[in-house]
């Protein structure tokens, strides 16, 4: 009884030590980008949504490009030149929602 006491004592301490050791690495790793390294890691992490196939993911994307071409109006154009065709192909979708949504958002672009 007493090693299986041991055991989970270890394994719960491992856990701990992990858990911290996890959650603390956002403090300790410095990233940095340039201009346009950031521009194009922001570039494939949109076209990576846009083109998912689960139908909620690409939504959920278009909700919040269609916010943030709200809030920052000049993002239209940035966004019709860097991610056109893949606006283009969901605007096609067989699904109403994402057909739907990414219309308004080709129609904002072209405001």
């Amino acid at each position: 009884m007493a090693l299986l006491f041991m055991m989970v004592v270890s394994f719960a301490w491992v856990a701990n030590r992990s858990i911290r050791w996890v959650t603390s690495l956002p403090d300790r790793i410095e990233i940095r980008f340039e201009d346009d390294a950031m521009t194009a890691v922001i570039t494939e992490c949109i076209r990576a949504s846009l083109t998912q196939p689960d139908t909620e993911m690409q939504t959920q994307s278009l909700h919040a490009l269609l916010r943030g071409v709200e809030e920052n109006p000049e993002l239209a154009d940035w966004l019709q030149a860097e991610c056109g065709s893949e606006l283009e192909m969901l605007r096609n979708s067989t699904d109403v929602g994402v057909a739907s949504m990414a219309s308004m958002l080709m129609s904002k672009e072209n405001n």
